[in-house]
């Protein structure tokens, strides 16, 4: 039968890479990882690791149990870590993982309401994260996820979905200008900054610019929407963003213009399967409601 302390010594092992370190850590000899070691090999009938000498090698299996004891453990962590703080007082941190597009521009702005419409001793902490936002938010390491797609696959769930405009972003003297709307034809030969081929961005761009007869003069490619805006206020080129980032270029003097798309963009807010949410995660998901409403209601 498998035992906590078996589990203990195997994640030890693998995090620190050798039998010494995990002895250390767990404060127990190096004897005995070794036999927890040998003694988890034994219950689930594989071996976990090599030796070669002195060093200690993880097997393909080991890896592949790894992921498994890794993504329970995480669950236990959540649990833990959630009962101190609600031990300490009150469970008002949030964890927040949001795709980059967001990330820069949307959550910061709802995270700017809810500290200024809350008492401060009520937002102990935010972190905000843009690693893979479903994976995250799955494994319990975040409490909400600001996603582009509303469907998902893991233990998740849906809060809301949302669609909103798309805007080109321009410098202040260009020919757009002259236009009180943008078409996806008007792109065509612009010099263009688009997002890069490995976003979710760029790939719904990639998908427009295919239609085209003529498509946009692609002259650089970014990760962040942030970036995106700052380069087209050098006057490097033009792109499409999500309204916040557009409303931002606008505040800084630059150009901002709708553009006539069939597609929207999608926002989707996800949260841990059967999770409930904290008086911060409630006020964030209020106000990022409220933001996505006020752009779909007036515009940038």
């Amino acid at each position: 039968m498998i035992t906590h302390r078996q589990i203990a010594a195997f994640q030890e092992v693998m995090r620190n890479g050798s039998l010494t370190a995990a002895a250390e850590y767990l404060n127990i000899s190096q004897p005995g990882v070794s036999r927890l070691i040998r003694d988890l090999e034994a219950n689930v009938g594989f071996a976990l690791f090599t030796r070669h000498g002195a060093r200690i090698v993880p097997t393909a299996a080991a890896h592949d149990f790894w992921e498994v004891v890794e993504r329970s453990f995480l669950g236990l962590d959540y649990l833990w870590n959630t009962a101190q703080r609600i031990k300490a007082g009150g469970n008002s941190t949030l964890s927040v993982a949001a795709a980059p597009v967001f990330a820069t521009s949307l959550v910061p702005d709802a995270v700017e309401t809810v500290i200024h419409d809350s008492d401060p001793a009520e937002v102990s902490l935010i972190t905000i994260t843009t690693l893979p936002v479903v994976r995250q938010v799955a494994l319990r390491q975040a409490d909400l996820g600001v996603n582009l797609l509303t469907h998902h696959q893991h233990e998740v769930d849906l809060i809301q979905s949302y669609s909103v405009p798309f805007y080109v972003i321009a410098p202040a003297d260009h020919a757009f200008a002259a236009l009180d709307r943008v078409s996806l034809s008007d792109l065509a030969g612009q010099a263009y900054i688009g997002f890069d081929d490995n976003t979710i961005s760029g790939q719904i761009q990639n998908r427009w610019f295919s239609t085209m007869r003529q498509g946009p003069r692609l002259v650089m490619k970014c990760y962040l929407g942030s970036i995106i805006r700052a380069l087209v206020a050098k006057g490097l080129g033009i792109a499409v963003v999500d309204p916040w980032t557009a409303r931002e270029h606008a505040a800084q003097g630059g150009l901002h213009r709708p553009i006539d798309l069939e597609e929207e963009l999608r926002v989707s807010l996800v949260k841990p399967l059967g999770a409930q949410l904290s008086t911060t995660g409630t006020a964030l998901v209020a106000a990022i409601d409220h933001h996505i409403r006020t752009v779909k209601r007036d515009g940038v």
